[in-house]
Order: C-alpha cells, then sequence, then structure tokens
C-alpha cells in the first residue's frame, strides 16, 4: 500500500487512525478507545496510530502504538487517512467533527460513539460504524466486525467517500447555501406584500 510505504508504516496490520490535538481531553474518549482496543480479539495484529500530542506514545498496550505529528500539507493527510483501515472517533460530546468528514472524504470509514454530530454524518454499517455512546463493550465489538471484512469494510469506504462528494463537497454546500439565501430573501419579500 503506497501511503503506508510513504509514511513508513507497517503493511501487515490493521491501523486505527485516532486523530487529536488534545488527547487528554477526557471528552476525545481516547482512553475509552485504547481499552476497547484492548479487548479487540487478535488485537496484537492492531496498531493504534495517533495524531497529535505525544500523549499517545505513553500507553501500556497489547497493540502496536505509532505516532504521527500534525500534518499541514494536504497530500500528506490524505494519505495519512488512507494509510488506516479505520478512523475512530470515540467522542463523548462532539459536534460535525471534520475528522468523519476527512476520513471519509479518503475512503476511510469512522467507527465512533453515537453521540451529538457522528450520527448525523455516520449510517451505522452504510458509510461508517457507531457504537452506543460510552459502551466500551459494543465499541470493541463494532471495531472487530468491521476489520472481520476488508471487503466490506472497503464497500463502506467507498459509500462514504460518495456522500461527501454529494453532499459536503465544497459546490454541494455551496449550492445548500446560494439555495438557504434565496429562500431567505424570497420569505422576507413575501412577509413585506
Amino acid at each position: 500500500m503506497k501511503a503506508r510505504t510513504t509514511l513508513n508504516l507497517p503493511q501487515d496490520v490493521k491501523i486505527i487512525l485516532f486523530v487529536s490535538n488534545h488527547i487528554g481531553l477526557a471528552r476525545k474518549g481516547f482512553r475509552e478507545l485504547v481499552h476497547a482496543l484492548s479487548l479487540v480479539p487478535d488485537n496484537q495484529n492492531l496498531m493504534l496510530l495517533g495524531v497529535g500530542d505525544s500523549h499517545i506514545l505513553d500507553i501500556d498496550a497489547p497493540f502496536q502504538v505509532g505516532q504521527i505529528d500534525f500534518l499541514t500539507d494536504d497530500n500528506m493527510t490524505a494519505l495519512m487517512y488512507s494509510a488506516a483501515d479505520l478512523t475512530a472517533l470515540p467522542s463523548k460530546q462532539d459536534n460535525l467533527p471534520n475528522i468523519i468528514l476527512e476520513s471519509m472524504s479518503c475512503g476511510t470509514p469512522v467507527v465512533g460513539f453515537d453521540v451529538g454530530g457522528i450520527s448525523d454524518v455516520i449510517r451505522h454499517e452504510e458509510n461508517g460504524f457507531l457504537a452506543r455512546a460510552g459502551n466500551i463493550g459494543e465499541m470493541a465489538t463494532t471495531i472487530a466486525e468491521a476489520l472481520s471484512n476488508l471487503d466490506a469494510l472497503k464497500d463502506c469506504g467507498d459509500r462514504g467517500r460518495s456522500l461527501i462528494e454529494n453532499k459536503y463537497s465544497l459546490s454541494a454546500q455551496g449550492l445548500a447555501y446560494k439555495t438557504l439565501f434565496h429562500s431567505v430573501v424570497e420569505n422576507a419579500r413575501a412577509s413585506k406584500r
């Protein structure tokens, strides 16, 4: 896999990507993710790849751990997402995180807790995966099931990419704003009559 070669990542493990500028914030769910990955069967064939502050290297886990500093180059960022099998978003609370949109735009499905705006984008087993909020055992099971069928995982990633192109691309968002603005203007005109 070219992305893994470029980033000097192992080819023979399943990579779970976790991105956070502040891993130590409890609401980011990093501890819950580490616990969930510890429960995944055959976890010695997993790698948790962290992007963000260096706290990720300080964990004691039965799986491999890797670290990438934040990337400012869009091409390298795309490679990072493409190198992963799955992006984890175990937030306990969140709005509509860009991580979801970025990962899906690279064809990498996201697994997260069903909280906030996460479930506004992720449709379980269609374009990503959801576990009940805070349920670590369910998160572990969901990750294990997602990684057990790589063809289905790829199809899920393809559907996520299609969603991004159709609903979240710049042109789609521009058209949505244009439609909204025209509606506001028409409503204002109608109310003056």
